[in-house]
């Protein structure tokens, strides 16, 4: 008897030790593959810089928040239209690992930045091309005595498909990483922000299709791609 369970004691122990090498060595190597970089067949930083009367600065990020984001690819600018006297700041941030963009919108970022929430309503608005564009509309304000106000604009592309709930890829699926490195496995937020509502409205149907442009839609084939061969011949 007493070897009987001297035998199931040390069975027990070893497979004890088996399941937590193999949990350990998976948890290494998920870590490890949710640090690989995922490459767009062109970088959003090719995005345009003249769009219509609005022309557009890249405004650098810094490293600490880079690090934060986790993004495999982002564009950070700000677009002017001298003509009107408007200014918008614009940002699309691709993470080929999805997990790695929940948490990082804008009723998070902003009062972690200062900002007071005041509101979040639903809304769509129509692309050039015709598409709605599911997406949310907040507005923040700075605390007394600092009169300032912004507007922000969001919404996600999930693997092609624009969406404006972050619980659409808060799934299990979305969760594990991505270790095939598939370009069309991926979630991408848009953010357009101003001090006035109205310049954020007429901004958003004029970059909606284009950013698409610049996305995998869902087969995994990116319409800028074609647009850059042709420019480069």
């Amino acid at each position: 008897m007493k070897n009987n369970n001297l035998i199931i004691l040390v069975i027990a122990t070893i497979i004890t030790l088996f399941f937590g090498w193999s949990y350990r060595y998976a948890e290494n190597l998920l870590a490890k593959d949710s640090l690989k970089q995922i490459v767009l067949p062109v970088p959003l930083s090719n995005f345009p810089k003249e769009i219509g009367n609005w022309d557009g600065k890249d405004i650098e990020l810094s490293d600490a928040v880079k690090k934060v984001a986790g993004n495999d690819d982002f564009v950070n600018r700000s677009y002017i239209n001298e003509k009107e006297g408007k200014w918008v700041g614009f940002y699309v941030a691709y993470a080929g690992q999805p997990r790695n963009m929940l948490g990082h919108r804008p009723q998070v970022c902003y009062p972690g930045a200062g900002w007071i929430h005041e509101s979040t309503k639903e809304s769509v608005f129509t692309s050039q091309s015709g598409k709605d564009i599911p997406c949310l509309i907040h507005k923040f304000r700075k605390p007394f005595p600092d009169s300032s106000q912004v507007t922000v604009m969001n919404f996600y592309i999930l693997n092609g498909i624009p969406t404006n709930k972050e619980a659409e890829f808060n799934s299990l699926s979305f969760r594990m990483p991505n270790i095939k490195g598939e370009v069309a496995h991926y979630v991408s937020q848009i953010q357009i922000n101003s001090a006035v509502e109205s310049s954020v409205v007429e901004f958003a149907p004029l970059i909606a299709d284009m950013v698409l442009e610049y996305l995998p839609d869902q087969d995994g084939n990116v319409a800028a791609t074609e647009k850059q061969e042709a420019k480069n011949d």
